[in-house]
C-alpha cells in the first residue's frame, strides 16, 4: 500500500489524526519472523471506526489492508464539499466502482458526477434562476450558455467540461468513438473541471475577505 497515511479515514476523507482503540498481534505460522497487527482507529471527524491490518516483519509495520475498503470517499476542498456534496457522494461512489473492478458503471458515473458539479456551480453564480438551471435537460447546452469557450474566467471549464462530457456519453454507448482509455481521461478532465472551480471559489473568498484598509 504505496503512500498510506492511517490518518485519513477511508469513510469520511478526513484527514486528522486518529484515536487507537486497540489492536491485536496474529500469528503467521508459514513465517516465524512475521506476525499480523491489526489495529483499530477512530475517526474524529466522522465518528466511526475503522481497521488497518499490517504485517509485522521483525518491529517492522507494514500497511496490507485497510477496511472497510468497499467504499471510497473522495478527498475534496471544503469549497467543492460546501458548493455541492452530493458530487462529493457520486465522485466517491464512482471511485468505488472502480475499486471493484464495475468497469460499465464507472464511466457513466463520472458523468453524473460532472452534470451535478456543473448545476451546482452554474446555480452557484446565478441563485435567481438555480431551479431552471438544475432542471435543464441538457448539459451540453448549459455548459455553452453559462460557461463560454471565449470567457476568460470559465474557458477552461468549458473546454474540459465537454471532453469530460463527450466521454461520459462515450462510454454509455456499445460502439465506441473514441479509442484512448475513456475512463482515465474523463476522469482527467473531471478533475481539472473541479480544479478550476475550486481556484475560482477561493479566489471570490480571499477577494471579499481581505479588503484595503
Amino acid at each position: 500500500m504505496e503512500n498510506f497515511d492511517n490518518n485519513f479515514c477511508p469513510i469520511c476523507g478526513g484527514y486528522r489524526e486518529p484515536i487507537t482503540l486497540g489492536s491485536v498481534t496474529l500469528p503467521r505460522n508459514s513465517f516465524p519472523d512475521m506476525t499480523t497487527e491489526v489495529a483499530i482507529y477512530y475517526c474524529k471527524m466522522c465518528f466511526n471506526a475503522y481497521t488497518v491490518e499490517y504485517a509485522n516483519v521483525r518491529g517492522f509495520l507494514s500497511p496490507i489492508a485497510v477496511y472497510p475498503k468497499d467504499k471510497k470517499i473522495a478527498n475534496f476542498s471544503d469549497e467543492i464539499k460546501s458548493l455541492s456534496p452530493k458530487f462529493v457522494e457520486v465522485y466517491s461512489q464512482c471511485l468505488s466502482a472502480d475499486n471493484a473492478s464495475l468497469d460499465s458503471l464507472v464511466g457513466s458515473g463520472f458523468r453524473m458526477a460532472l452534470e451535478t458539479l456543473i448545476k451546482d456551480f452554474a446555480a452557484y453564480l446565478k441563485p435567481d434562476i438555480a431551479e431552471e438551471i438544475k432542471k435543464e435537460a441538457s448539459v451540453s447546452r448549459l455548459i455553452d450558455n453559462e460557461f463560454r469557450e471565449d470567457d476568460k474566467e470559465f474557458g477552461d471549464i468549458h473546454r474540459f467540461a465537454k471532453r469530460c462530457w463527450w466521454l461520459g456519453n462515450d462510454e454509455t454507448h456499445y460502439y465506441k468513438k473514441y479509442t484512448i482509455d475513456e475512463r482515465a481521461e474523463l476522469k482527467n478532465c473531471l478533475d481539472i473541471v473541479v480544479s478550476e472551480i475550486e481556484r475560482y471559489l477561493k479566489k471570490e473568498y480571499l477577494i471579499q475577505k481581505i479588503q484595503k484598509k
